[in-house]
């Protein structure tokens, strides 16, 4: 990988060059998904309802996408034209930047997240143009060590007479692994594009039958279709003001983890107060399961976020939700801090909030 120097002084070109166009994909509670980072979620929804189909058991432990690509921008350009017969250098540059810096300083995230380091990786080849050298993978040859093993992966003969809707389709046999089986191994998959997800998660579900122990898949682009209404609102509001920072990790969409992932099932319920009940009656039971909820994710969140989406939820005023979030906190069921890691902590709906 990259010391630390020359990461710095990458990080610093990427965001010089490309820093104008490109958005970090990040957690905004209810309004994009907590697994892939996508925009399509119902009313209460945490996970997308593409997501929540996946088989948690036979597909990826984890996804992320270093920036959202959105359809009709330039941050589209780049994902589209980087792969062109003769693209631009200023596209090849971009992706050879962003799979350079993402890999080098997140790539550890993925390890501390699932409990235990990728020893292989993995890309997804292209199923519209079977055979041909895909261009991610002679990248990524030349930016990972040759120390680290590549899995080859290929087109199945099935995948050739394929219709288009049944390549978007979650099938592992469009896939074929190429060399020895990937028994007990943490494998991260890598592919260019996040659309609905069927072509890394086939391609997870694949290595998990071959014996893979752990998949993480890391996508440059999560695709977004500003077409649709409520995407391109909260594009508009939740992401496109928020500059780019290399050092946001892509699996979490906020700091880099500390900690495993723990699923929200298996998260620790922080009691507000001696005596709380979470089968009582009323609003404040059913708003701390949410909020608990949100956070099982064992990472940092903006207070207004969280209150904004609680309270309406369950129609309440974002104040209530606030003192509620300062109750949790004084009882010791959250941790607090100022906003972006300062220590001073300023207005209380700056502020951010984890499980403890």
């Amino acid at each position: 990988m990259t010391d630390a120097p020359a990461l710095e002084q990458l990080k610093r070109t990427l965001v010089v060059e490309a820093g104008q166009f490109l958005r970090n994909t990040v957690h905004v509670p209810g309004k994009t998904c907590a697994r892939c980072r996508g925009t399509m979620l119902e009313a209460g929804q945490h996970i997308c309802d593409r997501c929540a189909a996946f088989p948690t058991d036979t597909t990826a432990d984890l996804s992320a996408s270093i920036i959202y690509s959105v359809d009709g921008l330039h941050s589209a350009e780049v994902l589209r034209g980087y792969k062109e017969p003769k693209p631009r250098q200023e596209f090849r540059g971009t992706m050879l930047l962003l799979l350079a810096v993402a890999l080098s300083e997140h790539q550890s995230c993925a390890s501390t997240l699932v409990g235990v380091a990728p020893s292989s990786w993995a890309s997804v080849p292209s199923l519209s143009q079977v055979g041909s050298p895909h261009p991610l993978r002679t990248m990524l040859t030349t930016i990972l060590p040759a120390t680290y093993p590549e899995i080859p992966i290929t087109a199945s003969t099935s995948a050739v007479d394929a219709e288009y809707i049944d390549r978007r389709r979650l099938n592992p046999g469009l896939y074929r692994i190429q060399g020895p089986a990937p028994h007990g191994q943490h494998v991260l998959v890598i592919d260019d594009t996040w659309v609905s997800g069927g072509h890394a998660q086939s391609v997870a579900m694949a290595l998990k039958q071959a014996g893979a122990a752990q998949v993480s898949i890391l996508t440059v682009g999560r695709w977004l279709n500003p077409k649709h209404e409520r995407s391109q609102a909260i594009y508009q509001r939740d992401i496109a003001p928020r500059r780019f920072d290399p050092d946001i990790c892509p699996w979490t969409g906020a700091d880099c983890p500390t900690t495993p992932l723990v699923s929200p099932a298996a998260a620790p319920a922080p009691i507000p107060w001696h005596g709380f009940s979470w089968d009582a009656p009323g609003w404040i039971a059913p708003a701390c399961r949410m909020i608990v909820d949100i956070l099982s994710d064992r990472c940092w969140h903006r207070c207004a976020d969280i209150a904004a989406y609680v309270a309406q939820e369950h129609e309440l005023q974002p104040a209530t939700v606030l003192k509620l979030l300062h109750g949790m906190v004084k009882t010791g069921g959250l941790e607090q801090r100022g906003p972006a890691g300062r220590r001073r902590r300023g207005p209380v709906d700056a502020r951010e909030v984890r499980l403890s």
